[in-house]
């Protein structure tokens, strides 16, 4: 089972195939090679990691468990512990995929003029929002999270007004919906509607 060159070719079989032999890649500690064991990482050097990466290109293996790997440097930085065992390891070790949800329609990844919204309530936010160019795998595959940023004080000054969430999938008030390109590609439409998503789930506190 090869990864095909142009993704479009990426079957559903062949997704949920990888997604189990990323398991087991990963439990060799090569799936992230350089990130840290104890959080199921390869804890190896980067030299190790260059030549793993090259050969997995050489041998068609899709590599970083069709998750984003924008988010794996900020939950090893600004997570807690807590939070690194309830988000960052199982991505690490493929049991769990996130996608990214950055652009929005009015903007585009501009995070200045970002628009979705986090209301606290109780332990709890609660975020309303749409993004779109939103990559994964179509057909039946979904993420476990999706995760960016919300505005959490809109009076804050920038930089300091956006929170970064990891939300669950399936929420109620959360869905993805297919973008039909004319290229073709792997793109969603997010529509968020008072998803309510448990406090911890923000990295980096309040």
């Amino acid at each position: 089972m090869r990864n095909p060159v142009d993704q479009r070719d990426l079957t559903e079989e062949m997704y949920w195939w990888w997604r189990e032999k990323n398991k087991e890649i990963a439990a060799k500690g090569w799936l992230f090679p350089s990130y840290p064991k104890e959080y199921g990482g390869g804890g190896l050097s980067g030299d190790h990691e260059t030549i793993i990466e090259e050969e997995f290109l050489r041998a068609g293996v899709p590599g970083r468990g069709f998750t984003n790997g924008v988010i794996l440097p900020a939950l090893l930085v600004w997570a807690t512990e807590e939070q690194k065992e309830k988000f960052l390891r199982p991505i690490l070790t493929a049991e769990k995929v996130a996608w990214q949800k950055f652009t929005e329609p009015q903007s585009g990844t501009d995070l200045a003029n970002y628009q979705t919204k986090a209301i606290r309530d109780g332990d709890d936010w609660v975020i309303t929002g749409q993004n779109v160019f939103v990559t994964g795998m179509t057909g039946s595959a979904r993420p476990d999270w999706i995760y960016g940023p919300a505005v959490t004080d809109p009076d804050a000054p920038r930089h300091r007004n956006l929170g970064y969430f990891m939300i669950p999938f399936p929420s109620p008030g959360l869905e993805i919906r297919e973008q039909n390109l004319l290229n073709g590609g792997e793109q969603h439409f997010i529509f968020l509607d008072n998803v309510r998503v448990p406090g911890d789930h923000l990295i980096g506190g309040d």
